[in-house]
């Protein structure tokens, strides 16, 4: 689920996608982002403000570059594409379009938006939550 709206400025990589590395035998195929974001997607939210989620499943990305999306929309399914090993989505909000320049942003979870995170909207290390 698109966590906020924006405008996709990266959807990829186009094609079928990336396995993630263990399980691909021709990773050198998905190399740059692709190879350790795996299946991602790039949201402009504006204010200097991106959304990167990645490790996304193997040919489920359904949005393109330019594409605006809105909150709550399905973009992509969870899956383990990239340098992962387990199914997950990466989810962080950075100061730039390109995950492996950009600086991390911080952010907090809105109130009875997920279950099992403190009341401060900060996950804890290492510990499952649901969103």
């Amino acid at each position: 689920m698109c966590a906020a709206g924006g405008a996709t400025t990266a959807a990829g990589p186009p094609g079928p996608g990336c396995w993630a590395w263990p399980s691909n035998p021709r990773y050198g195929s998905c190399g740059g982002a692709s190879g350790l974001f795996g299946n991602h997607v790039v949201i402009d939210l504006g204010d200097g403000c991106y959304a990167l989620l990645a490790h996304l499943r193997k040919g489920s990305v359904r949005v393109r570059p330019g594409q605006r999306v809105e909150e709550g929309e399905e973009i992509a399914a969870c899956g383990n594409s990239g340098a992962c090993v387990e199914p997950q989505v990466h989810f962080q909000l950075m100061d730039g379009p390109r995950p492996w320049r950009a600086a991390g942003l911080p952010f907090r979870w809105a109130p009875d938006s997920v279950q099992g995170v403190p009341e401060d909207g900060v996950p804890r290390a290492w510990r499952p939550f649901r969103a």
